[in-house]
């Protein structure tokens, strides 16, 4: 079976809980396991983050402060 995309070609490639994977425009994206394994949050609006920072609500709070 051929992979369809080249996201899923390299996933095929990773390992089941593993840190990250590739998304559809082949970007690499961290994991909830990677995220919990660095230890702390970065707050650039990850998607699997596990710490609840969500950048579009940083971003609100900060316009109305201005």
């Amino acid at each position: 079976m051929q992979p369809e995309t080249v996201a899923e070609a390299l996933n095929q490639e990773l390992k089941q809980g593993e840190d990250y994977y590739f998304n559809e425009q082949g970007l690499m994206v961290f994991t909830v396991k990677y995220h919990l394994k660095r230890g702390y949050c970065c707050e650039n609006g990850c998607r699997h983050c596990p710490y609840g920072f969500r950048k579009k609500q940083r971003e609100k709070e900060q316009g109305n402060k201005d």
